[in-house]
């Protein structure tokens, strides 16, 4: 069968726009991160040296499990809490991580800096 644009798998992988890759913690992801049981979130699975994220100070093994008081349980929380309009004001996020837990502020500027 002929190769078509359509059926050629994709050369790139889609831009990241906050400069960083999540996904869901799954309990195994925790224990496995040496967090309590229990803990729920969206864990931090890679940060680009160079964007939002690693401005705001993410690291790449950290769990977020609030923006803003909204608690975040999956990283389907954290798509639809981390709104353009919400990036472009900022907001506070709850990370935690085996050292404890602290507080990042993560927003986008207008001119298109992540």
């Amino acid at each position: 069968m002929p190769t078509t644009r359509k059926n050629r798998a994709p050369t790139r992988q889609p831009r990241r726009p906050l400069g960083a890759a999540f996904e869901t913690l799954s309990p195994e992801l925790a224990s496995r991160l040496g967090l309590r049981a229990g803990t729920a979130g969206a864990l931090v699975r890679s940060v680009e040296p160079i964007g939002a994220a690693a401005r705001a100070g993410l690291r790449a093994g950290d769990v977020i499990t609030n923006v803003g008081a909204e608690p975040i349980e999956s990283l389907a929380d954290l798509n639809r809490a981390l709104t353009a309009e919400a990036l472009r004001e900022g907001v506070r996020l709850t990370v935690r991580a085996q050292a404890g837990v602290r507080f990042v502020f993560l927003r986008v500027d207008d001119a298109g800096r992540r």
